[in-house]
């Protein structure tokens, strides 16, 4: 499962540029417990993201508890105490990108549901679509329950 979100990683990475923001691989071997990457998009600013690939989760599975290691869900619960932004994506529906959804939700929740998470399907040849991209992260972090209102 490794490879796998290497490879979605990248892929995220490649989706972030597109929009015109940055996104990079966070490197921390001597560390544990920090998000994956380190992404910025303008109007959002810069933010971290934990990436996990949960393939059955959207098509077979519409609710998961968080995949996040308990270390994950501290280093992250950290950078948010600090006034960091931090985002837990799920890559569902698909074992390969074509088919695959980004969910995006927070970091410190335990129970995660597809229907409260806003979705980004994998197109090809273009990544997770930009245009949505911003939205979403905007969304997702701000903790809004739909696109017209907040919880």
């Amino acid at each position: 499962m490794v490879q796998h979100e290497l490879r979605f990683q990248d892929k995220l990475v490649d989706s972030y540029k597109r929009c015109g923001g940055h996104a990079t691989k966070w490197n921390a071997k001597f560390v544990a417990g920090p998000p994956d990457l380190i992404c910025s998009l303008p109007g959002v600013g810069i933010h971290l993201i934990e990436l996990k690939h949960v393939p059955k989760f959207g098509a077979e599975k519409p609710q998961i508890d968080n995949p996040m290691t308990k270390i994950q869900i501290k280093s992250n619960f950290e950078f948010l105490k600090a006034g960091g932004l931090t985002l837990l994506g799920v890559i569902g529906r698909s074992e390969n990108a074509m088919g695959s959804t980004l969910f995006l939700f927070s970091p410190l929740k335990t129970a995660l549901k597809e229907t409260e998470a806003f979705q980004l399907n994998y197109e090809y040849g273009r990544g997770f679509d930009v245009s949505l991209l911003t939205r979403a992260t905007i969304h997702a972090i701000l903790g809004y329950d739909s696109q017209d209102g907040m919880k």
